[in-house]
């Protein structure tokens, strides 16, 4: 049996290793620990993505694309509420991909929740800078009738 390391994995899927490594952590693929490597193995890479070794079965691609399905059995109008788009033709889509489209689905909301805390974050600045520009223009407008009194008056007052 054929062995991959994350990297071998990430060139044979065109993707990074942190985003192997990222999978692996995560569960979506399956990996061993081999000392200070994780190594996985062609049965669970070709699982991982959908693609199988060997002759296709081009019996079964007629099939699905009567059926309006791809290689996962997902329908056409499924695919496109996960992917946003349609291109009017059956997509293909492997198990890598669904399980990239769920990352950036959690991506996204978690930059939106983010995103609410830095505009509350923001509101609270703007507050806090009016105070400071009203705290100092009564420090201007001190300073300014301090210069308009004469040395003596200055003096005089104090004592």
């Amino acid at each position: 049996m054929q062995y991959y390391t994350a990297r071998q994995a990430a060139q044979h899927l065109g993707k990074s290793e942190k985003t192997i490594r990222r999978w692996i952590q995560t569960g979506h693929l399956k990996a061993q620990k081999k000392g200070r490597r994780f190594v996985i193995s062609q049965s669970d890479l070709d699982k991982f993505t959908g693609q199988f070794t060997g002759k296709p079965d081009m019996r079964n691609v007629r099939t699905r694309r009567k059926t309006g399905q791809n290689d996962i059995g997902i329908s056409q109008n499924e695919l496109e509420g996960i992917s946003g788009h349609s291109t009017g033709q059956p997509d293909i889509v492997s198990y890598a991909d669904l399980s990239l489209v769920e990352d950036l689905k959690a991506e996204r909301k978690r930059l939106q929740e983010e995103n609410v805390q830095l505009w509350k974050l923001l509101g609270k600045a703007e507050e806090a800078t009016k105070q400071l520009e009203n705290q100092i223009k009564a420090l201007e407008a001190h300073l300014e009738t301090e210069r308009k009194r004469t040395w003596w008056t200055r003096l005089w007052k104090k004592a």
